[in-house]
């Protein structure tokens, strides 16, 4: 934990903040040690009333805190916000140590002035909301990933609700069009890859217009040139790039 007037670089940020209770946690579970609870103490990390949060950033160390019991079984998480500079050391360390001894309900917990606060999740109820409907019947979209899981479910949606016209940018490698039918009853092929192959007949029968790409999405600024293409050349677009993980984009 650093005092607010110490000024730390993104890359010491995440080192303290996600890269150390990440790797500690590993480090854990690789000896099978279990029943361990993980406290992460934060100085003006969460913004409780309106004072102002002077790093963003150090709100990485929410992921730990919320990934890390969900991932390991036996390792238990919770973040300790506190305010150096309304409360003195001393102060603050008796908070913490009553908060690690106290029961685990709460895996977010802020101090300011005395008081103690804790995380909590409120319904909302959106029936009476505006409708804004930013998909578009025969839209062209963009789906990096997409042959994985998720994206041959989102390009599958959006080809059935709105005839969309489809660009699956993928690195996963796919027989040619003009076999797809002949590799379903390939037995070379594993039951996943007949069943992405299935699921890309599908899509291309109900889709308002279909691409894929097999491809590299490594460097961002390269695309801006590339995506700004008219969409009625769509069919001469020729990608080098290769998606990291799904997204999708609207073009």
């Amino acid at each position: 934990m650093l005092p607010e007037n110490v000024t730390a670089s993104l890359k010491e940020v995440q080192r303290r903040s996600f890269l150390s209770p990440l790797f500690l946690a590993q480090a854990l579970a690789s000896q099978d040690i279990a029943g361990i609870d993980i406290a992460l103490v934060s100085n003006r990390m969460q913004q409780v009333f309106d004072e102002p949060v002077r790093n963003p950033a150090r709100a990485v160390l929410l992921g730990p805190v919320r990934v890390i019991p969900l991932e390991l079984p036996g390792i238990t998480c919770r973040s300790i916000d506190v305010d150096l500079e309304s409360e003195d050391s001393a102060g603050c360390a008796a908070r913490i140590v009553a908060e690690v001894n106290s029961s685990r309900e709460n895996n977010s917990v802020a101090f300011r002035h005395g008081e103690r606060f804790v995380e909590t999740v409120e319904p909302i109820d959106l029936t009476s909301a505006p409708e804004h409907n930013r998909l578009e019947i025969g839209g062209v979209y963009l789906i990096t990933g997409g042959l994985g899981g998720i994206g041959l479910v989102v390009a599958e949606r959006l080809a059935r609700e709105f005839k969309a016209r489809l660009v699956l940018v993928s690195r996963s490698p796919v027989p040619p069009e003009a076999l797809w039918k002949a590799s379903l009853n390939d037995g070379a092929l594993s039951d996943a890859e007949q069943l992405r192959i299935q699921k890309l007949i599908d899509i291309r029968s109900i889709a308002g217009g279909y691409w894929f790409f097999r491809a590299m999405l490594q460097i961002l600024s390269r695309c801006g040139k590339w995506l700004r293409r008219p969409r009625s050349i769509m069919e001469e677009w020729t990608v080098s790039f290769m998606p990291q993980a799904f997204s999708m984009m609207a073009l």
